[in-house]
């Protein structure tokens, strides 16, 4: 194995700020349109009243509907993760550090960049283990992660078996990884995570034993 791709949201993190979300949404989008039925009407629109508040997905609305979607991006960075932020439990730094003596470490996230970074620094891991951070930005309809694992395929110049992709969400994060040949690990807790480095070394097990 030469390189782990991270999901970030509840893979190297776990918190409440998921379940908190839809009150957060509520208020943000009646203060952005100023009033409770503007609100509604958005929500109803965009068809939140019976599908999920997802990050991206609000932010794709509203693109849509205002053309921007960084007045989102800073009502989570200004009011919503300050507030999270005490409640979150992060992966250990020092896990990552000795992983990235054997391994090329990524995040790939549909969270904005600055969202990313400023969850690290509250997290206490430096940035600068990872060899790339890429998100989509809130900022692109198409939330499938497809294109970012070929993006990173291309860099390491590897063959997609010498991948791993490790994420909490086995629709979005593992499925298009398995899809291009890289090797996926559904992680739903942090527990789970610190688990890799055995997956890993079963996945190279099996993969010696098919040569043998």
């Amino acid at each position: 194995m030469k390189a782990i791709i991270f999901d970030f949201d509840d893979t190297l993190y776990n918190g409440t700020v998921w379940n908190n979300w839809p009150k957060y949404m509520h208020k943000f989008l009646t203060e952005l349109f100023g009033g409770q039925e503007r609100a509604n009407q958005f929500i109803t629109k965009y068809h939140f009243d019976t599908l999920p508040f997802i990050g991206q997905s609000v932010a794709s609305a509203l693109i849509k509907e205002l053309g921007s979607a960084e007045s989102f991006v800073k009502y989570q960075s200004d009011n919503v993760y300050p507030l999270e932020a005490p409640n979150l439990r992060f992966i250990d730094s020092d896990f990552l550090k000795d992983l990235k003596k054997d391994y090329h470490l990524y995040i790939l996230s549909n969270s904005p960049v600055r969202y990313v970074r400023q969850h690290l620094a509250e997290g206490n891991i430096d940035e600068n283990i990872f060899d790339g951070i890429f998100t989509n930005s809130f900022e692109v309809e198409d939330i499938s992660k497809y294109p970012q694992y070929q993006h990173i395929l291309q860099l390491e110049n590897v063959s997609p078996n010498q991948i791993i992709v490790v994420g909490d969400n086995y629709t979005n994060d593992i499925v298009p990884a398995l899809k291009l040949g890289l090797n996926g690990y559904h992680a739903p807790t942090l527990e789970m995570v610190y688990n890799l480095r055995n997956v890993i070394n079963d996945i190279e097990d099996d993969s010696q034993q098919l040569k043998a």
